[in-house]
């Protein structure tokens, strides 16, 4: 089923009236809103945060990865510090779909790839 747009269930005198009513009190209702907004703002804003914060709390499948896999995890890791900007194991894992703790763990195994730039 397909997603109502505004005011689309509303038969064509309503649309007309609220149109109106719109265009005669625009900077009445646009001043209402800002208040609105800035009353729940606090909210708003822990809203987003929440959302943020979930999309790197995935449940990560238990799945085989690859060599190559692994390799395109270190060479991007690698590459990312080369240029200067850091990269986290949590950022790593949202990137490449694996947990931050196996990617913590290969890193190790490997070596560490923190301590070598090139390979």
């Amino acid at each position: 089923m397909r997603k109502l747009v505004i005011g689309e269930h509303r038969n064509e005198r309503r649309r007309a009236s609220w149109r109106s009513y719109y265009r005669r009190n625009a900077p009445k209702i646009r001043k209402q809103s800002g208040t609105r907004y800035w009353a729940n703002r606090e909210h708003c804003l822990a809203k987003k945060a929440s959302y943020r914060r979930k999309q790197f709390r995935n449940v990560w499948g238990h799945r085989q990865v690859s060599e190559q896999e692994w390799r395109s995890v270190r060479d991007f890791y690698q590459s990312t510090r080369a240029m200067g900007n850091a990269v986290t194991f949590r950022q790593l894992a949202a990137r490449f779909m694996v947990s931050p703790r196996r990617i913590q763990r290969r890193s190790s195994k490997d070596g560490g790839w923190a301590l070598r730039a090139t390979t």
